[in-house]
């Protein structure tokens, strides 16, 4: 996935009218330091993009690169509509496949807003799915599935599982004789069976969401 982050962060500082060192003070960094963020020379961290989204006015998921929309989902809000809750910025860690599995990629590419209610008691990220072995589960490519980290699951369960030290897939885990079967929900992919020592379960999935502005 490109990041969009360094662009979105120079067009919403250019936008936002604000001076460099109200930006930069509100911030806590240095300018050199916001320099290289919209260069994609460092990465901040999600205190840091969060007080981004907040002085430039735009949606966090925006400037992350995960929405196009640019425009707060407030302003279309009516005067006397009550905010929806707080939410917190979960990463987004890169993809994984639902198909054959492949590398997983575990950088932060930026922060998805979700609401605290759904990530509370655990530690959560986002994978970006790349196949269609799950597609039967309504698990389409491109979405986004929100991942609870923990080693273990009920059978029937849809985690994410890594097969080997940086090799992974999505998919419905069954235990049976010490083995990992691992199933997918499209009729023209074959289950994967492993031996329970040669794989890691990362976490479950709890739920998955996708993007409206995205044509399937």
């Amino acid at each position: 996935m490109e990041n969009k982050f360094p662009e979105r962060a120079k067009i919403a500082r250019k936008e936002s009218g604000k001076k460099l060192k109200e930006i930069t003070d509100y911030l806590g960094i240095a300018r050199s330091t916001l320099w290289k963020y919209e260069q994609g020379k460092r990465k901040p961290n999600i205190a840091v993009v969060t007080k981004m989204s907040e002085i430039y006015n735009v949606p966090i998921d925006w400037l992350s690169g995960v929405s196009q929309v640019k425009e707060s989902p407030a302003s279309y809000l009516p005067s006397n509509a009550k905010p929806i809750g707080k939410t917190i910025p979960v990463p987004l860690l890169g993809t994984i496949p639902a198909g054959l599995a492949t590398e997983i990629h575990e950088n932060i590419l930026c922060f998805i807003e979700t609401p605290e209610d759904q990530v509370k008691n655990g530690d959560y990220f986002y994978l970006q799915v790349k196949g269609d072995s799950m597609k039967n589960s309504r698990i389409e490519d491109g979405d986004f599935a929100l991942v609870r980290k923990q080693p273990d699951v009920e059978n029937g369960e849809i985690a994410v599982v890594r097969t080997n030290e940086s090799e992974g897939t999505l998919k419905r885990v069954k235990k049976v004789d010490g083995q990992y079967i691992l199933y997918p929900d499209n009729p023209k992919y074959d289950p994967i069976m492993i031996k329970s020592e040669y794989a890691q379960i990362i976490g479950k999935v709890i739920k998955v969401e996708f993007d409206p502005n995205v044509r399937r």
